[in-house]
């Protein structure tokens, strides 16, 4: 891929979160013919108080037609932002006739939607604690590495942040998942802070990641060094893990891929859920007001404390868990039988999922998966 990029102020957006125009969702095209003229929306997450929650969007939810049109490949903006729009919702699960799994729509619906609102949407989107025996597994879903709201200056998503941290001590936990599978990058320093809370005590204050720059900016600055904060900066959050779980999809790029390689050299970190996107590489800001341009070239390549960075394919799962595979009406994102999550919760337990069958690992949906239309803005 290349990387660089040049838009207008304002109107760059890595994900659902910041302050932005919105209903509230998050969702994943599919084609629903052969031409592939249609798509219908297959929704991942619902943000809490939005106008798509409002409405009972949920989790899994098909978005099969806008104002009673289906929607064109090139026109998924209208599931972003807009006035008013009435929906038709399908809901499909799995049942056995005649000895087969089929999937059967059990829900359809029109459903009216508000218009887009602006909200304050913060990366961290929902986190729990599950307990299995003697673990005490927290659950995090981390959508953007994103220290603040657009035009703020308090570093507020960093404080939620730590709190969330804060939390997980207090409940002594002793395993964590991190969710990125929605989460295509952002800010290294705040992928810093998070890593400095996961990391084990002793990685503290040690080198986090290294910065090569190209040719021009190298004989300007030479390599950039970032290390791990130390405990007095994070707060007392550190929770000193001996491993990790990170929860993978195909958008989940660059600092999220920064987590995998950077902890790897100090702790254990096992990948759960499809191939990453391979974004080793960074960029440099560069704005210019008189024109309203943000240019956003790539100028430099990220490395681990070991001067590993071969990961421009992706990272393979370690346990290998699609979606895609998993047409039945998707749980809400923290629920411990949720597709993704129980492999990692089974692994954590040293017990089998209770569905990999071969039958189920060939499982599809009724639609194509779209590789284009991709979510707005995921760098």
């Amino acid at each position: 891929y290349f990387y660089s990029s040049m838009e207008r102020s304002g109107t760059s957006k890595t994900a659902v979160s910041g302050k932005v125009a919105t209903y509230g969702i998050e969702y994943k095209c599919y084609y629903t013919d052969y031409s592939r003229t249609y798509v219908a929306a297959r929704v991942q997450f619902v943000v809490k108080g939005s106008p798509a929650d409002r409405a009972g969007i949920r989790r899994g939810d098909w978005i099969c037609l806008v104002d009673g049109k289906p929607i064109g490949s090139n026109n998924t903006s209208v599931l972003r932002r807009g006035g008013a729009v009435t929906l038709w919702v399908e809901r499909m699960e799995k049942t056995m006739q005649g000895g087969f799994e089929i999937y059967q729509t059990v829900y359809e619906k029109s459903v009216s939607m508000d218009a887009a609102e602006t909200l304050d949407v913060s990366p961290v989107l929902t986190d729990t604690l599950i307990v299995r025996g003697s673990r005490r597994i927290g659950y995090l879903v981390y959508n953007e590495f994103l220290s603040e709201p657009a035009g703020a200056s308090d570093g507020r998503y960093d404080e939620q942040l730590k709190a969330v941290f804060t939390d997980f001590k207090r409940q002594h936990i002793n395993e964590l998942v991190l969710d990125l599978r929605y989460n295509g990058g952002g800010y290294v320093n705040t992928c810093r802070l998070l890593c400095s809370m996961i990391a084990p005590q002793s990685a503290l204050g040690q080198v986090f990641c290294i910065e090569r720059f190209n040719d021009d900016l190298h004989a300007l600055y030479g390599e950039t060094v970032l290390r791990f904060l130390p405990e007095g900066e994070v707060g007392g959050c550190n929770l000193n893990l001996a491993r990790l779980y990170v929860l993978t999809g195909p958008w989940t790029a660059s600092s999220s891929e920064l987590v995998i390689n950077n902890l790897r050299p100090y702790m254990p970190v096992k990948v759960v859920g499809t191939t990453t996107e391979g974004k080793n590489v960074g960029s440099s800001e560069i704005r210019s007001n008189v024109y309203g341009i943000v240019l956003c070239p790539i100028t430099g390549r990220a490395f681990n404390r070991d001067y590993e960075s071969d990961y421009a394919d992706g990272f393979d799962p370690d346990y290998p868990a699609d979606d895609d595979d998993n047409q039945d009406q998707m749980l809400e994102l923290g629920d411990p039988d949720e597709f993704v999550l129980q492999y990692a919760l089974a692994d954590i337990a040293g017990s089998p999922v209770a569905a990999t069958s071969k039958a189920d690992d060939l499982l599809r949906g009724p639609y194509t998966p779209a590789g284009e239309p991709q979510p707005e803005g995921r760098i």
